[in-house]
């Protein structure tokens, strides 16, 4: 019989889950479920109920979580959760639990995806032994590299989505003064994530506010996808400057959160905009081969699928 794995990834708003079985690289799926991850005080009690739903039990759980993992254990950046493997493999009796950064599982995904899952925003040129760099936000950011190496491809795993946010004109410096009044340090995450593109949001109602509108009628906001409802549902144009500003290429260019170039090719994960960074790297990034997967929800599983 056919093992079953049971892979899941792991994020401050949400977690899913899905249950497979395996054999020669070919995998059915059995159970998929999805969890308001705010709504638990801890992930056993989402796993509990995932395993009451399956009706055989698993053999290896593989998790990508959102977080340093050190020592087969984690506490998620934007979450307080704290997952250890060992707790869950004792726990639950499965006999093989392994659990990796969240963007480690996306890197994994990257040579399993077919043309048909690869969107390109930019052709460039290419630099077949170069470093691969695999990036994406939505309630964080996360980036993790992909380098060629003797014995094959190495993955790095990093904390990318905090370095510091680098303004680069006055609107991105009125930008970080307004956040580092509200938070003290501000990354590139504080901007790109969820909740970032929020204070974009409110930060321009305040710095270019509509002509004859003011504050009491403007859109009171909350949450990204009102936003985005507003920008493309209704032209708002302050949704519309938001996500205009909000630009991953841009913003990881000017901060560093991109890492080292020259790069082989560029991996967005959920959002992106075609737009170039630096302007004394113009050349390097026009040349830079840039692609989105899709569909997104599916990367971090065939990473984990294949993690060896």
């Amino acid at each position: 019989m056919s093992p079953t794995l049971i892979c899941g990834d792991i994020g401050g708003t949400k977690t899913l889950l899905r249950a497979v079985t395996a054999q020669d690289n070919i995998f059915n799926h059995l159970l998929d479920r999805r969890y308001d991850s705010r709504a638990y005080v801890h992930f056993d009690e989402v796993l509990h109920d995932f395993l009451q739903h399956l009706s055989v039990a698993p053999e290896v759980i593989c998790l990508a979580i959102a977080g340093p993992v050190t020592a087969q254990q984690v506490t998620l950046t934007n979450l307080n959760w704290h997952i250890n493997a060992q707790h869950i493999q004792q726990r639950f009796s499965i006999p093989l639990v392994r659990i990796m950064n969240d963007f480690e599982a996306v890197a994994h995904s990257i040579e399993t995806l077919s043309h048909d899952d690869l969107a390109t925003l930019q052709t460039g040129s290419p630099q077949p032994d170069a470093t691969r760099v695999v990036l994406g936000a939505g309630t964080g950011m996360g980036v993790a590299w992909l380098v060629n190496c003797v014995n094959g491809t190495t993955i790095l795993a990093t904390e990318a989505g905090h370095i510091d946010f680098a303004p680069a004109n006055t609107l991105q410096i009125a930008l970080f003064d307004y956040l580092k009044i509200r938070y003290g340090h501000v990354s590139v995450e504080r901007i790109l994530s969820g909740q970032g593109l929020v204070d974009l949001f409110h930060f321009l109602q305040k710095y270019t506010p509509e002509p004859g509108q003011i504050n009491d009628r403007q859109p009171a906001v909350n949450e990204a996808a009102m936003v985005t409802r507003l920008a493309f549902e209704q032209q708002n144009p302050t949704a519309l400057q938001a996500l205009e500003q909000r630009d991953l290429w841009r913003l990881c260019g000017q901060s560093g959160a991109g890492g080292a170039m020259p790069w082989r090719s560029l991996h967005c994960r959920r959002y992106c905009t075609p737009h170039s960074a630096k302007p004394a790297a113009t050349r390097l990034y026009q040349c830079l081969p840039k692609q989105r997967a899709i569909p997104y929800p599916d990367a971090n599983d065939s990473g984990l699928c294949h993690y060896p």
